[in-house]
């Protein structure tokens, strides 16, 4: 497991799943994402992944971050991503994602961890 300013991630390679687990009150600038973002490589080898993320603590996200998140080669080797919460603010962040930055991969966001790890299992 690693730390970054903003979450704590670990790879799965078995399942090829990364793990995030966003930090309460995390907030995403561009220079934590960018760094965020290099660890997630180098945590990952460069190999195809499927994300899922634990949202259940709020975060925020400024422009310039999600402008990064959103461009390709960002996240090139990311086959899909699951945000699980019940917390509306990060729902509606990551909606919002979706629909304005239009991201060259599937997201989607879940009430729970077992509804979104079964999504990501169709997404290989």
């Amino acid at each position: 497991m690693v730390r970054t300013e903003i979450a704590e991630m670990s790879f799965d390679e078995s399942t090829s799943i990364l793990h995030i687990k966003m930090f309460e009150d995390a907030k995403m600038d561009l220079e934590n994402t960018v760094e965020h973002y290099d660890l997630i490589k180098s945590l990952t080898s460069g190999k195809k992944h499927l994300v899922l993320v634990d949202a259940t603590h709020f975060f925020s996200i400024d422009e310039k971050a999600l402008q990064y998140a959103a461009q390709p080669e960002t996240t090139k080797n990311r086959i899909a991503t699951a945000y699980f919460t019940t917390h509306l603010g990060n729902r509606f962040t990551t909606n919002f994602f979706k629909t304005f930055y239009k991201p060259n991969l599937p997201v989607q966001s879940f009430k729970t961890k077992q509804e979104a790890l079964e999504w990501l299992k169709t997404q290989l």
